[in-house]
């Protein structure tokens, strides 16, 4: 029966995700009944509206980016990572969609609270710094916090300023901060 549930999770998860790709973030919980092929009761048996099902979904796909690439083991191999990953986030469909379509859906994880999202990403910064080398290491989840703040203005803003900067200018920028900011 679990397995039953976690395929019927997906279905609602994949759905979702594939009508935000098509429509945005403005969508309902019918919409996603329809694609899915399922009720409506039984979508709202696992997530209670439909603000819930899109923070599920987005926060699905960012962390699917956190999972690619080889652990680093060094300063330079964290900026690295860290700056790749700001660069697949900058790139990702979904959350480009959400940005071109209702951008207002992101300010509340912007200006008023950290979302669950958020918070895995300071502990896995967290853990980052505790196991790299040539890494400062006084406060690291004051350095996790502050990490975050840098990449995620990075990665929202990446339609706002790309007439404004050359090719690959915030990359480098962003990794003289970083290389900077996490020296011992």
């Amino acid at each position: 029966m679990g397995g039953e549930i976690d395929q019927i999770n997906e279905r609602i998860v994949k759905a979702a995700r594939a009508l935000i790709l098509e429509e945005g973030p403005k969508i309902t919980i019918t919409d996603v009944a329809k694609a899915a092929k399922i009720s409506r009761p039984t979508v709202y048996t696992r997530y209670e509206n439909i603000e819930k099902l899109v923070a599920e979904v987005l926060t699905r796909d960012v962390s699917s980016i956190l999972d690619s690439g080889a652990m680093p083991t060094t300063r330079t191999e964290l900026v690295q990572f860290i700056v790749g990953t700001t660069a697949r986030v900058r790139d990702s469909q979904l959350l480009q969609k959400i940005i071109a379509t209702d951008p207002t859906l992101l300010l509340e994880y912007q200006f008023s609270r950290l979302g669950r999202t958020q918070r895995e990403i300071i502990e896995f910064l967290v853990y980052l710094l505790q196991h790299c080398s040539h890494t400062r290491q006084d406060n690291p989840y004051q350095i996790a916090m502050f990490v975050l703040v840098l990449v995620q203005g990075t990665a929202l803003s990446a339609k706002t300023t790309a007439e404004f900067l050359p090719e690959g200018a915030w990359e480098s920028e962003l990794t003289l901060m970083l290389e900077r900011f996490l020296q011992p």
